[in-house]
Protein backbone atom coordinates (compact mmCIF):
# COMPACT_ATOMS: atom_id res chain seq x y z
CA UNK A 1 0.00 0.00 0.00
CA UNK A 2 1.33 3.57 -0.61
CA UNK A 3 -0.43 6.88 -0.10
CA UNK A 4 0.55 10.10 -0.90
CA UNK A 5 -0.65 13.84 0.11
CA UNK A 6 0.27 17.10 -1.17
CA UNK A 7 -1.09 20.75 0.63
CA UNK A 8 -0.20 24.04 -0.41
CA UNK A 9 -2.02 27.22 0.72
CA UNK A 10 -1.38 30.90 -0.16
CA UNK A 11 -2.93 34.14 1.44
CA UNK A 12 -3.15 36.52 -1.66
CA UNK A 13 -4.76 39.18 -0.26
CA UNK A 14 -6.50 39.85 2.89
CA UNK A 15 -9.94 38.61 1.82
CA UNK A 16 -8.51 36.24 -0.95
CA UNK A 17 -6.49 32.66 -0.30
CA UNK A 18 -6.11 30.01 -2.37
CA UNK A 19 -5.32 26.34 -1.72
CA UNK A 20 -4.09 23.54 -3.92
CA UNK A 21 -4.75 19.62 -2.84
CA UNK A 22 -3.31 16.47 -4.43
CA UNK A 23 -3.28 12.74 -3.09
CA UNK A 24 -2.81 9.55 -4.55
CA UNK A 25 -3.19 5.95 -3.66
CA UNK A 26 -2.02 2.46 -4.58
CA UNK A 27 -3.23 -0.41 -2.96
CA UNK A 28 -2.04 -4.38 -4.32
CA UNK A 29 -4.22 -7.21 -2.82
CA UNK A 30 -2.63 -10.85 -3.31
CA UNK A 31 -4.96 -13.79 -3.20
CA UNK A 32 -3.80 -17.30 -2.68
CA UNK A 33 -5.80 -20.28 -2.91
CA UNK A 34 -4.22 -24.09 -1.22
CA UNK A 35 -6.83 -26.90 -1.27
CA UNK A 36 -5.15 -30.57 -0.73
CA UNK A 37 -7.02 -33.55 -2.51
CA UNK A 38 -9.35 -35.28 -1.21
CA UNK A 39 -9.19 -39.92 -0.36
CA UNK A 40 -6.48 -42.06 -0.93
CA UNK A 41 -3.22 -40.13 -1.91
CA UNK A 42 -5.08 -36.97 -2.05
CA UNK A 43 -5.84 -37.55 -5.52
CA UNK A 44 -9.52 -37.35 -5.32
CA UNK A 45 -12.26 -39.65 -6.88
CA UNK A 46 -13.30 -36.89 -9.98
CA UNK A 47 -12.11 -33.11 -11.27
CA UNK A 48 -13.46 -31.48 -8.21
CA UNK A 49 -11.64 -33.06 -5.41
CA UNK A 50 -7.88 -33.86 -6.64
CA UNK A 51 -6.64 -30.76 -5.30
CA UNK A 52 -6.62 -27.41 -6.05
CA UNK A 53 -4.32 -23.86 -6.37
CA UNK A 54 -5.31 -20.43 -7.17
CA UNK A 55 -3.38 -17.24 -7.39
CA UNK A 56 -4.66 -14.28 -8.09
CA UNK A 57 -3.38 -10.15 -7.49
CA UNK A 58 -5.54 -6.97 -8.34
CA UNK A 59 -3.99 -3.30 -7.93
CA UNK A 60 -6.64 -0.40 -6.86
CA UNK A 61 -5.40 2.93 -8.38
CA UNK A 62 -6.83 6.00 -7.00
CA UNK A 63 -6.13 9.99 -7.76
CA UNK A 64 -7.44 12.97 -6.65
CA UNK A 65 -6.85 16.72 -7.00
CA UNK A 66 -8.70 19.98 -6.13
CA UNK A 67 -7.65 23.88 -6.06
CA UNK A 68 -10.03 26.65 -4.58
CA UNK A 69 -10.17 30.13 -4.26
CA UNK A 70 -11.26 31.35 -0.59
CA UNK A 71 -13.02 34.72 -0.10
CA UNK A 72 -14.01 36.33 2.76
CA UNK A 73 -14.90 39.90 2.95
CA UNK A 74 -16.67 42.62 4.50
CA UNK A 75 -18.55 43.96 1.50
CA UNK A 76 -20.16 47.12 3.59
CA UNK A 77 -20.76 47.44 6.94
CA UNK A 78 -23.73 45.38 7.72
CA UNK A 79 -23.22 43.19 4.46
CA UNK A 80 -20.15 40.32 4.82
CA UNK A 81 -19.09 37.25 2.28
CA UNK A 82 -17.67 34.20 2.67
CA UNK A 83 -17.24 32.02 -0.66
CA UNK A 84 -15.46 30.15 -2.60
CA UNK A 85 -14.59 28.68 -6.30
CA UNK A 86 -12.89 25.92 -6.85
CA UNK A 87 -12.33 22.58 -8.99
CA UNK A 88 -11.73 18.82 -9.08
CA UNK A 89 -10.87 15.88 -10.63
CA UNK A 90 -11.12 12.15 -9.29
CA UNK A 91 -9.95 8.91 -11.15
CA UNK A 92 -10.37 4.86 -10.00
CA UNK A 93 -8.79 2.41 -11.93
CA UNK A 94 -8.63 -1.12 -10.72
CA UNK A 95 -6.97 -4.01 -12.25
CA UNK A 96 -6.85 -7.97 -11.48
CA UNK A 97 -5.46 -11.37 -12.43
CA UNK A 98 -6.49 -14.49 -11.30
CA UNK A 99 -5.37 -17.93 -12.28
CA UNK A 100 -6.21 -21.65 -11.00
CA UNK A 101 -5.73 -24.98 -11.62
CA UNK A 102 -8.04 -27.56 -13.34
CA UNK A 103 -8.87 -31.06 -12.43
CA UNK A 104 -6.84 -31.45 -9.85
CA UNK A 105 -3.01 -31.14 -8.83
CA UNK A 106 -1.20 -33.76 -10.65
CA UNK A 107 1.33 -34.23 -7.20
CA UNK A 108 -0.96 -33.49 -4.69
CA UNK A 109 0.09 -31.25 -1.67
CA UNK A 110 2.41 -29.18 -4.08
CA UNK A 111 0.65 -25.70 -4.91
CA UNK A 112 1.77 -24.12 -8.54
CA UNK A 113 0.37 -23.35 -11.46
CA UNK A 114 1.92 -25.85 -14.18
CA UNK A 115 0.69 -28.75 -11.52
CA UNK A 116 -3.08 -28.42 -13.15
CA UNK A 117 -4.43 -32.08 -14.99
CA UNK A 118 -5.78 -30.01 -17.14
CA UNK A 119 -5.10 -26.40 -18.64
CA UNK A 120 -5.07 -23.62 -15.76
CA UNK A 121 -7.54 -21.36 -15.79
CA UNK A 122 -7.35 -17.33 -16.23
CA UNK A 123 -9.00 -14.31 -15.83
CA UNK A 124 -7.72 -10.68 -15.21
CA UNK A 125 -8.50 -7.18 -17.18
CA UNK A 126 -9.60 -4.11 -15.86
CA UNK A 127 -12.21 -4.69 -13.53
CA UNK A 128 -13.82 -0.86 -12.77
CA UNK A 129 -12.14 2.50 -14.49
CA UNK A 130 -14.26 5.90 -13.42
CA UNK A 131 -13.55 9.70 -13.90
CA UNK A 132 -15.33 12.68 -12.04
CA UNK A 133 -14.28 16.02 -13.04
CA UNK A 134 -15.89 18.77 -11.06
CA UNK A 135 -16.61 23.06 -11.01
CA UNK A 136 -18.18 24.20 -7.81
CA UNK A 137 -18.99 27.51 -6.37
CA UNK A 138 -20.79 29.10 -2.73
CA UNK A 139 -21.64 32.81 -1.82
CA UNK A 140 -22.87 32.97 1.91
CA UNK A 141 -23.90 36.46 2.81
CA UNK A 142 -25.01 37.93 5.90
CA UNK A 143 -26.35 41.34 6.68
CA UNK A 144 -26.22 42.28 10.44
CA UNK A 145 -26.22 38.94 12.33
CA UNK A 146 -29.85 38.97 11.35
CA UNK A 147 -30.21 37.56 7.61
CA UNK A 148 -28.48 35.00 5.89
CA UNK A 149 -28.24 33.25 2.35
CA UNK A 150 -26.10 30.21 1.48
CA UNK A 151 -26.16 29.17 -1.85
CA UNK A 152 -23.78 26.73 -3.54
CA UNK A 153 -23.61 25.14 -7.41
CA UNK A 154 -21.82 21.94 -8.09
CA UNK A 155 -21.50 20.25 -11.75
CA UNK A 156 -19.56 16.99 -12.51
CA UNK A 157 -18.70 15.34 -15.51
CA UNK A 158 -18.72 11.07 -15.04
CA UNK A 159 -17.34 8.41 -17.70
CA UNK A 160 -19.74 6.19 -16.07
CA UNK A 161 -22.73 8.20 -18.40
CA UNK A 162 -20.39 8.23 -21.03
CA UNK A 163 -20.93 5.84 -24.03
CA UNK A 164 -18.48 3.96 -26.28
CA UNK A 165 -19.04 6.56 -29.11
CA UNK A 166 -18.49 9.12 -26.47
CA UNK A 167 -22.35 10.38 -26.32
CA UNK A 168 -23.91 10.14 -23.47
CA UNK A 169 -25.54 12.80 -20.73
CA UNK A 170 -22.77 12.59 -18.74
CA UNK A 171 -23.12 16.22 -16.96
CA UNK A 172 -25.47 16.67 -13.65
CA UNK A 173 -25.64 19.35 -11.26
CA UNK A 174 -26.60 20.29 -8.18
CA UNK A 175 -27.58 24.18 -7.12
CA UNK A 176 -29.06 24.82 -3.94
CA UNK A 177 -30.05 28.36 -1.76
CA UNK A 178 -30.75 28.60 1.68
CA UNK A 179 -32.57 31.40 3.35
CA UNK A 180 -32.57 31.97 7.13
CA UNK A 181 -33.99 35.01 9.56
CA UNK A 182 -33.19 35.21 12.96
CA UNK A 183 -36.24 37.52 13.57
CA UNK A 184 -35.30 37.81 17.53
CA UNK A 185 -32.28 40.45 16.16
CA UNK A 186 -34.80 42.80 14.41
CA UNK A 187 -37.33 43.27 16.39
CA UNK A 188 -38.21 43.32 20.31
CA UNK A 189 -39.98 40.70 21.46
CA UNK A 190 -41.34 39.61 24.88
CA UNK A 191 -38.33 38.98 27.55
CA UNK A 192 -39.63 35.39 27.84
CA UNK A 193 -38.99 34.79 23.99
CA UNK A 194 -34.75 34.50 24.09
CA UNK A 195 -34.27 33.55 20.54
CA UNK A 196 -36.48 32.92 17.30
CA UNK A 197 -35.12 32.00 13.65
CA UNK A 198 -37.09 30.83 10.28
CA UNK A 199 -35.42 29.16 7.80
CA UNK A 200 -36.14 27.60 4.61
CA UNK A 201 -33.73 25.83 1.69
CA UNK A 202 -34.14 24.10 -1.48
CA UNK A 203 -31.42 21.54 -2.89
CA UNK A 204 -30.95 19.88 -5.96
CA UNK A 205 -28.62 16.36 -6.14
CA UNK A 206 -27.48 14.46 -8.71
CA UNK A 207 -26.14 10.55 -9.32
CA UNK A 208 -24.60 8.50 -12.23
CA UNK A 209 -24.23 4.97 -12.57
CA UNK A 210 -21.90 2.27 -11.80
CA UNK A 211 -18.94 1.93 -13.98
CA UNK A 212 -19.49 0.13 -17.45
CA UNK A 213 -22.95 -0.57 -16.83
CA UNK A 214 -24.29 1.12 -19.23
CA UNK A 215 -21.52 -0.42 -21.93
CA UNK A 216 -22.79 -4.35 -21.58
CA UNK A 217 -20.84 -7.05 -24.18
CA UNK A 218 -19.50 -9.81 -24.70
CA UNK A 219 -16.81 -11.25 -22.32
CA UNK A 220 -14.35 -14.06 -22.47
CA UNK A 221 -15.62 -16.78 -19.92
CA UNK A 222 -12.81 -19.27 -20.20
CA UNK A 223 -11.83 -22.46 -22.64
CA UNK A 224 -13.69 -25.53 -23.95
CA UNK A 225 -11.59 -28.60 -24.34
CA UNK A 226 -14.15 -30.21 -26.35
CA UNK A 227 -13.09 -32.95 -28.63
CA UNK A 228 -9.04 -32.05 -27.56
CA UNK A 229 -9.44 -28.64 -28.58
CA UNK A 230 -9.02 -25.25 -26.58
CA UNK A 231 -11.82 -23.18 -28.08
CA UNK A 232 -12.54 -19.61 -26.15
CA UNK A 233 -16.16 -19.25 -25.42
CA UNK A 234 -17.56 -16.10 -25.64
CA UNK A 235 -20.63 -15.39 -23.17
CA UNK A 236 -23.04 -11.61 -23.14
CA UNK A 237 -22.19 -9.08 -19.88
CA UNK A 238 -24.86 -10.06 -17.15
CA UNK A 239 -25.85 -8.33 -14.27
CA UNK A 240 -25.69 -8.58 -10.79
CA UNK A 241 -28.38 -10.80 -10.82
CA UNK A 242 -27.04 -12.98 -13.51
CA UNK A 243 -29.77 -11.44 -16.47
CA UNK A 244 -28.51 -10.08 -19.94
CA UNK A 245 -29.52 -6.64 -20.08
CA UNK A 246 -29.73 -3.92 -23.18
CA UNK A 247 -29.80 0.08 -22.53
CA UNK A 248 -31.65 3.14 -23.21
CA UNK A 249 -29.16 5.29 -25.68
CA UNK A 250 -30.94 8.50 -23.78
CA UNK A 251 -30.11 7.67 -19.80
CA UNK A 252 -29.89 10.95 -17.91
CA UNK A 253 -28.44 11.27 -14.12
CA UNK A 254 -30.55 10.38 -11.19
CA UNK A 255 -31.83 13.55 -9.84
CA UNK A 256 -33.02 14.68 -6.65
CA UNK A 257 -35.16 17.52 -5.04
CA UNK A 258 -35.21 18.52 -1.46
CA UNK A 259 -37.46 21.44 0.34
CA UNK A 260 -37.09 22.22 3.98
CA UNK A 261 -38.73 24.70 5.86
CA UNK A 262 -38.66 25.16 9.65
CA UNK A 263 -39.18 27.20 12.73
CA UNK A 264 -36.74 27.52 15.96
CA UNK A 265 -37.89 29.43 18.81
CA UNK A 266 -36.25 29.25 22.55
CA UNK A 267 -37.98 30.92 25.49
CA UNK A 268 -36.70 31.44 29.03
CA UNK A 269 -32.58 32.16 28.48
CA UNK A 270 -32.72 29.35 26.28
CA UNK A 271 -34.25 26.67 28.74
CA UNK A 272 -37.12 25.77 26.59
CA UNK A 273 -36.79 25.24 23.16
CA UNK A 274 -39.41 24.00 20.05
CA UNK A 275 -37.81 23.51 16.89
CA UNK A 276 -40.63 22.70 14.00
CA UNK A 277 -39.10 20.95 10.34
CA UNK A 278 -41.17 20.62 7.28
CA UNK A 279 -39.58 18.51 4.62
CA UNK A 280 -40.37 16.99 1.49
CA UNK A 281 -37.77 15.12 -0.96
CA UNK A 282 -38.79 13.96 -4.55
CA UNK A 283 -35.79 11.24 -6.80
CA UNK A 284 -36.23 11.48 -10.17
CA UNK A 285 -34.87 9.43 -12.92
CA UNK A 286 -33.71 5.91 -11.33
CA UNK A 287 -31.55 3.68 -13.35
CA UNK A 288 -33.42 0.64 -13.04
CA UNK A 289 -34.03 -2.72 -15.03
CA UNK A 290 -37.86 -3.99 -15.83
CA UNK A 291 -38.11 -7.02 -18.51
CA UNK A 292 -37.91 -6.79 -21.68
CA UNK A 293 -39.80 -7.92 -24.55
CA UNK A 294 -39.17 -11.88 -25.26
CA UNK A 295 -38.35 -10.84 -28.71
CA UNK A 296 -35.26 -8.55 -27.91
CA UNK A 297 -33.29 -11.97 -26.85
CA UNK A 298 -32.16 -9.90 -23.39
CA UNK A 299 -33.75 -10.59 -20.32
CA UNK A 300 -34.07 -6.93 -19.15
CA UNK A 301 -33.88 -3.06 -20.01
CA UNK A 302 -31.79 -0.61 -18.06
CA UNK A 303 -34.26 2.51 -18.31
CA UNK A 304 -34.83 5.66 -16.01
CA UNK A 305 -37.92 5.49 -13.74
CA UNK A 306 -39.31 6.13 -10.81
CA UNK A 307 -40.38 9.18 -8.70
CA UNK A 308 -39.76 8.53 -4.87
CA UNK A 309 -41.56 11.35 -2.31
CA UNK A 310 -40.65 11.43 1.32
CA UNK A 311 -42.13 14.28 3.08
CA UNK A 312 -43.32 14.39 6.70
CA UNK A 313 -42.72 17.11 10.10
CA UNK A 314 -40.37 17.09 12.13
CA UNK A 315 -40.73 18.35 15.52
CA UNK A 316 -37.99 18.04 18.75
CA UNK A 317 -38.32 19.87 21.82
CA UNK A 318 -35.53 21.01 24.52
CA UNK A 319 -35.68 21.84 27.77
CA UNK A 320 -33.34 22.53 31.21
CA UNK A 321 -35.68 22.12 33.84
CA UNK A 322 -32.58 22.13 36.05
CA UNK A 323 -29.98 24.06 36.25
CA UNK A 324 -27.51 25.59 38.88
CA UNK A 325 -23.51 26.41 38.70
CA UNK A 326 -22.51 23.29 38.49
CA UNK A 327 -24.59 21.11 36.34
CA UNK A 328 -27.32 21.49 33.99
CA UNK A 329 -30.06 18.82 32.93
CA UNK A 330 -31.07 19.17 29.65
CA UNK A 331 -33.87 16.58 28.10
CA UNK A 332 -34.76 16.08 24.53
Amino acid sequence: MFRGRLAINATVTSWLRLALEGNFSNIAIKNETKELGQGYDFKGEDNTSGGKYGLGHSNKRAWFMKWMGLVTKQLTKDLSLNGYVGGETQRYYTTYNYSETDGGLIFPDNYFLSNSKRLPIANGGVKNRKTINSIYASADLAWKDQLFMQTTWRGDWSSALTYTNGTGNNFYNYPAVSLSWIFSETFKLPSFISFGKLRGNVAWLGGDADPFLINPGFQLRGFSQANGGNIPMLAYILNTQGQSYTVDKNLKPLRKRALEGGLDVRFFQDRLGVDVTVYKDNTFNQVILIPAAAESGVNSQLINAGNIQNKGIEVALTGTPVQSKTSTGTPR
